[in-house]
């Protein structure tokens, strides 16, 4: 729900199962509603083999809402960021930029009291570690900044990165990692 009082919603549904049952394409979708008794029309985000599940949705204080999710590919995946405005889907973008071969997963998405979007999410080239990396929009997700890598590990991170906020509008970043297990939290810079 945003502050403007609209209800937002997402859910992931099965495109085309293989043999065995196996759900291999899924449709994101999304819908809206002011007050919860008429829904918009279901309006697609994306169909790809994305891990349903594994997707973010956060919502600005007019009621535009942003939602990150992975995509899925035999050599990659990458984090997308979708903007919807008034309703509609009116963009979409890479924002982790993941190079070949590597595998961004696990993406979460929020935005800071001054409107700004941020983004986090887990990436790894196996046999290596993965790491935290993180990006920040100031103009709705039209643009975003360089990957930042948060946890410069040679752990590997488990679960997925959380963002939270400060009384003063700064970002934190949080996440886990094992071998040894722990939990860590770090500051993101403000611009």
């Amino acid at each position: 729900m945003t502050p403007s009082g609209g209800i937002h919603v997402t859910w992931a549904e099965c495109v085309t199962r293989d043999v065995f049952g196996n759900c291999i394409l899924f449709r994101l979708m999304y819908s809206s509603s002011l007050g919860g008794s008429i829904f918009s029309a279901t309006e697609k985000v994306a169909e790809n083999t994305f891990m349903p599940g594994v997707y973010d949705m956060a919502g600005d204080g007019v009621g535009n809402v942003s939602i990150a999710y992975a995509t899925s590919g035999f050599s990659g995946s990458t984090i997308v960021h979708a903007r919807v405005e008034g309703g509609h889907l009116v963009r979409t973008s890479d924002v982790s930029r993941t190079p070949a071969n590597q595998y961004a997963v696990h993406a979460e998405v929020a935005i800071d009291p001054a409107g700004r979007l941020w983004l986090a999410w887990s990436e790894n080239a196996p046999p290596r570690p993965s790491n935290i990396f993180a990006t920040m929009s100031a103009d709705g997700g039209q643009s975003f900044g360089p990957r930042i890598n948060v946890s410069k590990s040679d752990a590997r991170p488990a679960g997925v990165p959380v963002i939270a906020f400060d009384l003063s509008g700064l970002p934190w970043i949080a996440w886990g990692q094992r071998s040894p297990d722990s939990s860590y939290i770090r500051p993101m810079p403000a611009e």
